[in-house]
């Protein structure tokens, strides 16, 4: 476990920031490895179908990290604050209530996967595959629950190189059983799905033993107990944490609507983009989860100083990051999007370069973005997060319909782009407004 509120802040925030970095690429390899076996072996329509499947199931997946992540801003604050019991309380609430919320969900996801994919437009060739892909991950949703939940409670006391090596371990799982059954069994899509349950399970298994054995204050003495006292708590970061992940990524879910029209090739191209995109923002991802943490575990210690200080910290390492990020887009968007495209896809090739180069452009407002919706996060300040996604969606979904006839997949880059320049400026003001109010009434009243 680790302090972060004692020692160098630079330093706490890199060594927690460095494991999760490493996660959240192998959390996109694990993502992706379905994607570049579906593409390479079944060619560029199984890739478009498990491509406008992927957004569906990220609505899904992102609503249960959004509930998770909600309750381990309370137990890295009772961490900081030295309150074990609160501790355990937290995470036996998180795992009853999120786990019956799941089951709810992958039913209802089951039943209407066809609908879903009729609502994004969804070519009629493609929805056989789609189906079958949406329907088995949605029955191992609560795999992905559970590894979610434990993963961040162990981030939550300071544990943030435990999950990685359970992630490595089913990212290498999910890579050999996605070939095992796409290329030697030959069982298309439905064994592309079938690889990743199987291997988010085995992560969620390895979380729980590690748990028990190796941090038994974290541990609950039972898993499915609520605490009266957290449960309004636990529900309203949950579910304030939940509407926000599931706003953001039931936007990206509407850009592909934009998107199907456009073509299987552009389709393809746009799957292939995401996948890089998926990496670049998750380098930057991992700063504001580390801040997150930060800021949650020095909130519930009363250490104002360090909160701001880190959020300074934070911002510097993720923007040296992106620049390198967004350098490497410029400099080699074809070798990068010829690993998700197969031979012989040189348009749809042409199309993700010049979507990637256009980003590259941009990508340093992010920086802004996710840096400080970590801090509004671990302060407890969570309409702040919800609405700055709010300001975001309509005018990223918006300029992308307007534009897409004209430009095609690039008008997803304009859209995109001009949803950060509008989220930044409303998290600013944001940011302001909570300097002159929030802290001089004591930081530990938060938002």
């Amino acid at each position: 476990m680790r302090d972060m509120t004692k020692g160098s802040v630079a330093g706490n925030m890199m060594a927690f920031a460095f494991p999760l970095m490493l996660a959240n690429v192998f959390q996109q390899l694990y993502a992706v490895a379905n994607s570049v076996v579906v593409g390479r072996q079944m060619g560029a329509a199984a890739l478009a179908a498990t491509g406008t499947a992927i957004p569906i199931v990220n609505v899904m997946v992102f609503l249960l990290l959004g509930v998770t992540m909600g309750g381990s801003v309370l137990m890295a604050e009772f961490f900081g604050a030295g309150d074990e019991c609160s501790l355990r309380d937290e995470l036996s609430t998180s795992a009853a209530v999120g786990g019956a919320f799941t089951l709810a969900l992958s039913a209802a996801g089951i039943f209407c996967a066809e609908p879903l994919l009729a609502l994004i437009r969804t070519p009629a060739e493609l929805v056989p595959d789609a189906s079958a892909y949406l329907k088995i991950v949605f029955a191992g949703l609560i795999f992905t629950f559970a590894y979610n939940l434990l993963s961040f409670a162990m981030r939550a006391v300071g544990e943030s190189a435990a999950p990685l090596v359970f992630l490595i371990a089913a990212s290498l799982l999910n890579v050999a059983l996605s070939v095992f059954f796409v290329r030697d069994l030959g069982l298309g899509v439905e064994g592309a799905a079938a690889a990743s349950v199987l291997a988010q399970a085995v992560s969620a298994l390895l979380s729980f033993a590690y748990i028990k054995l190796r941090l038994p204050a974290l541990a609950p003495e039972s898993w499915l107990r609520v605490s009266a006292p957290l449960l309004r708590r636990t529900l309203w970061f949950g579910a304030v944490s939940g509407v926000q992940q599931t706003v953001l990524y039931f936007g990206i879910l509407i850009l592909q609507g934009a998107v199907n029209p456009l073509g299987i090739t552009q389709i393809a191209a746009f799957n292939a983009v995401s996948r890089v995109d998926g990496f670049v923002m998750a380098l930057s991802d991992s700063f504001a989860s580390s801040l997150m943490m930060f800021v949650s575990q020095n909130k519930g210690a009363g250490e104002e100083r360090r909160v701001f200080l880190g959020l300074r910290r934070a911002l510097q390492m993720c923007a040296a990051v992106t620049a390198l990020c967004a350098a490497a887009l410029f400099l080699f968007p074809y070798a990068l999007a010829s690993a998700f495209l197969g031979p012989g896809e040189e348009e749809a090739l042409s199309h993700a370069a010049l979507f990637l180069r256009a980003m590259a452009a941009f990508y340093m407002i992010s920086v802004v973005c996710n840096t400080l919706q970590g801090f509004f996060r671990g302060a407890g300040m969570m309409k702040a997060v919800l609405y700055a996604t709010y300001v975001q969606i309509p005018v990223r979904v918006g300029v992308a319909y307007a534009l897409a006839r004209s430009l095609g997949i690039n008008a997803v880059a304009a859209g995109i782009t001009a949803g950060w320049l509008c989220m930044a400026a409303y998290q600013l003001y944001e940011y302001r407004k909570f300097i002159k109010t929030e802290s001089k009434r004591g930081f530990r009243e938060g938002g």
